[in-house]
């Protein structure tokens, strides 16, 4: 962490590049692995360039029997306090924390477009399981739920549901063929979207594949 490259520093010249260390952040994670039991804990807080303070902690579980595998899990992220107004760099951290939670892994829909009407908390549940239906076919089910609150407008207050559904079948150690369905729906304020530029709320795609390990 650079303590000259925040915002007050250097205003929107803050350099944001991996490379330009304007964040701060610190960590750890506790994990349990015997018997077919496995659990994990962590925990990162993070400052970002202009000041914003962000929690995320995480906790999960699995369970393997035989051919069965069952895993569960819990995350969030809290932002700490309010953003810093526009002219304060609240539009560079709002940009960071848009990033981070637009991602496909964290909901694929955006936080606000403005520190005035950013959700400040962003919560996602998971459960699963895959069964080895043969030596070489494995198939598995999975469903996510998160859930956006802490916007004062109200429009990027929301929950979005996903399911993913994948069979992999291996014709050897090297190669495998894969075939996934996975929808999302999100619904709640005018925000919670999965495209700004469509308004869409749901998706579904199909994807089919070969892999080979070189």
């Amino acid at each position: 962490f650079d303590e000259g490259n925040t915002f007050a520093k250097k205003g929107a010249g803050v350099d944001m590049t991996p490379g330009g260390l304007a964040l701060k952040t610190a960590g750890g994670y506790l994990r349990y692995s015997a018997n077919g039991i496995s659990a994990g804990a962590a925990y990162q807080s993070s400052t970002l360039p202009a000041g914003t303070k962000v929690d995320a902690w995480t906790l999960g579980g699995s369970y393997r029997t035989g051919a069965l595998y069952l895993m569960a899990g819990y995350g969030q992220n809290k932002v700490k306090d309010a953003l810093p107004g526009i002219t304060g760099g609240g539009m560079l951290d709002a940009g960071l924390l848009n990033a981070y939670w637009s991602g496909s892994s964290n909901g694929g829909f955006i936080a606000g477009t403005s520190p005035a009407n950013f959700a400040n908390k962003r919560e996602m549940f998971k459960v699963g399981f895959g069964y080895q239906v043969t030596p070489q076919l494995n198939a598995g089910l999975h469903y996510y739920h998160a859930k956006q609150s802490g916007s004062s407008s109200g429009a990027f207050n929301g929950k979005a549901d996903f399911i993913v559904a994948v069979a992999d079948y291996a014709f050897s150690k090297r190669t495998d063929a894969y075939f996934a369905v996975d929808h999302t729906k999100t619904k709640g304020g005018a925000g919670v979207v999965l495209d700004g530029t469509n308004g869409a709320t749901k998706r579904t795609g199909i994807t089919i594949g070969l892999r080979h390990r070189f």
